[in-house]
């Protein structure tokens, strides 16, 4: 019988659950801020919600046609609508595009002007989206959008006391409560050189409930730019100080500092204080600082210029947004810094992240590009590359990148990891296997979070047929980790297929589905446990709580219909394996389907194997032998 999908809960492809995450888009703020900025995003910049249309995909097209094939026509009426499900469906580029057409020169319409500056702005289309800031300030329209693209042309030209001028007419919503002050100290700095001008158009930040760090940050990195380094030692590590988690940037700029100061003793502490909440050994990120240690004395302010202080303003708050699923916004935030400076490593990991998110693929691919190779956000962004590629089904190019990653670096685990997870996915068992060993072997001192190592490894040898191995993997899982719901299942299931410790394996399973009653799949594991041990009502009890948990899955339902045949219930059975077919099953199940519904259970050979010796040794379990 087609073994169940054991490894549920713990998706074999997301890489974001790995430890490798990087703390790049991490909330920056205390808790108290988040209030503030969950009700934040600018009403006229999220899109309505379109009555129907056609659903616009990630490479520009509406119900398979090209959505902007030069000289194709387009009604307005027509390019409206589908650039709003565009819009609507984060497809920026084609939004952009088909709201351009639909909006014509008619710029005083205020709702559709202010969705087409969204799409440019959101589609890195800067230079458009200041001329068309320009002709609907012309048309009389006021937007808190209209104002910062128009305060962008003179920030990237560098005329800061012009910007700075615009900026004036920025709203006191709550996101320009939040984002003005930090932008106007920059542009105060750029016009005027002053750091007193600067920190004065920063003071709102102080009033702010939850804002203190970002105040502490920004006021670090003015003080630090012009050359005011105790002040910026002293307001760096009180934000650190504040923080809940400390943000990777932040960290980076305080072991900067101290090694351009000379102090590399306290430099070593704080990337060691990185390391230790950063949960797991190998954390690229953490690795990345402790390789600065060392190096040659870096020089310069922490800010080299004010179109990146700009640009981090930009990111931070944009990093926050993502925090709170704040997408639609963050991606506008972090074109604007990226388009006052390209090379920002933090904002193009975050650019990248977005685009992903919404299977922009080749798009993710670019924006991770950009992150410069000294950063220390580079592995994380190409260890992303690599799940864009298996996302795109190019696994030979993400299995190359994934290798070069883990060989290039002797303490890498992340890379070993993701690639054990791709090799897996692909059936590539014994390889999967080995590359898992080599992420266990570079651990060192075992902790319990690394039982997800020993756990998939686990899988990959019992697929690959070699079970005293996965068993001694899936019992170090459950040694580091005892009650991990997902190991308990897997080992107890096998082991009531090989009639092996079958009083334990059972009371594992009712552990396991206690924790995770919601888990069609666990509970499925523990009705297929009753049905291999020949205890068929019991098993009827759970497979039907299983499929009315995951209804349209083809294994479960198939578990259900063998079960109803073997308690007599045989119409109910075939109509069970009917759905199981039409819910697109493996290649290898679909044909004992077939079987099954031609020809029963019996005469298909899928009864349980031995069902009298099973079902004596089910009374021998339930009496506790």
């Amino acid at each position: 019988m087609e073994r169940p999908r054991h490894e549920i809960g713990l998706d074999v492809q997301n890489i974001d659950l790995m430890r490798r995450q990087p703390r790049a888009c991490q909330k920056w703020v205390l808790p108290g801020f988040a209030a503030i900025l969950v009700t934040l995003a600018v009403t006229a910049c999220e899109p309505d919600q379109p009555a129907g249309g056609q659903v616009a995909d990630a490479q520009g097209t509406i119900g398979g046609q090209s959505s902007s094939s030069p000289g194709e026509s387009w009604t307005t009426t027509g390019a409206y609508l589908a650039g709003m499900t565009a819009f609507q469906q984060r497809d920026m580029k084609v939004a952009a595009d088909l709201l351009t057409r639909a909006l014509g020169k008619d710029f005083g319409n205020a709702v559709l002007s202010q969705k087409t500056l969204v799409a440019l702005m959101s589609d890195g289309r800067i230079d458009d989206a200041i001329e068309l800031a320009g002709q609907m300030k012309d048309a009389g329209i006021k937007s808190t959008l209209v104002t910062l693209v128009l305060m962008q042309a003179e920030a990237r030209t560098g005329d800061y006391e012009d910007a700075l001028t615009v900026s004036r007419d920025l709203p006191g919503d709550r996101l320009m409560q939040v984002t003005a002050p930090m932008l106007r100290a920059w542009l105060a700095l750029g016009a005027a050189e002053k750091e007193e001008a600067a920190l004065a158009e920063l003071k709102p930040l102080q009033e702010i409930e939850g804002a203190t760090m970002l105040w502490q940050m920004q006021s670090a990195l003015i003080s630090d730019y012009v050359g005011d380094n105790k002040k910026a030692d002293a307001n760096l590590l009180a934000a650190i100080d504040a923080s809940v988690t400390i943000p990777a940037q932040l960290a980076e700029f305080y072991v900067t500092l101290k090694l351009r100061e000379g102090d590399e003793k306290a430099a070593r502490a704080m990337v060691e204080r990185y390391q230790e909440q950063a949960e797991g050994r190998g954390e690229d990120v953490a690795t990345a600082m402790d390789r600065q240690l060392g190096q040659p004395k870096p020089k310069g302010p922490l800010v080299a210029d004010i179109k990146r202080g700009l640009a981090i303003a930009y990111s931070q708050i944009a990093m926050e947004l993502m925090a709170d699923d704040y997408n639609g916004d963050a991606l506008w935030l972090t074109r604007l810094a990226l388009d006052l400076d390209p090379k920002l490593d933090i904002a193009a990991l975050a650019l990248g992240d977005l685009q992903r998110q919404v299977g922009h693929l080749d798009q993710a691919i670019v924006a991770y590009g950009q992150v410069p190779e000294t950063s220390i956000f580079r592995r994380p962004a190409q260890l992303s590359v690599a799940e864009c590629y298996r996302r795109q089904e190019k696994f030979s190019d993400a299995e190359s990148l994934l290798r070069k990653l883990m060989n290039e670096n002797e303490t890498d685990i992340s890379a070993a990891q993701q690639l054990g997870q791709l090799l897996r996915s692909n059936k590539k068992f014994e390889e999967a296997a080995k590359v898992y060993g080599v992420a266990i072997d570079r651990l060192g001192k075992l902790e319990p979070e690394d039982w997800q190592l020993f756990y998939y490894r686990g899988i990959s040898y019992e697929r690959a047929k070699q079970w005293p191995t996965a068993e001694k993997d899936f019992e170090k899982a459950l040694e580091l980790s005892p009650d991990e719901p997902y190991v308990l299942n897997y080992l107890a299931y096998t082991w009531v297929e090989r009639r092996e410790n079958l009083k334990q394996a059972f009371e594992m399973l009712e552990k396991a589905v206690s924790q995770r009653p919601e888990e069609g799949f666990i509970i499925d594991s523990l009705g297929w446990a009753h049905y291999m041990l020949g205890r068929y009502p019991d098993a009827v009890t759970e497979l039907e709580r299983a499929v009315s948990l995951a209804p349209t899955d083809p294994v479960l339902n198939d578990h259900l219909g063998d079960a109803y045949w073997m308690v007599g219930r045989k119409q109910e059975a075939r109509f069970q394996w009917t759905r199981a077919l039409s819910f697109d099953p493996e290649p290898d199940l679909a044909p004992k389907l077939q079987q099954k519904l031609e020809q029963g259970l019996t005469a298909s050979g899928e009864l349980p194997p031995e069902t009298q010796k099973v079902k004596s040794q089910a009374g021998n379990t339930e009496s506790g032998g």
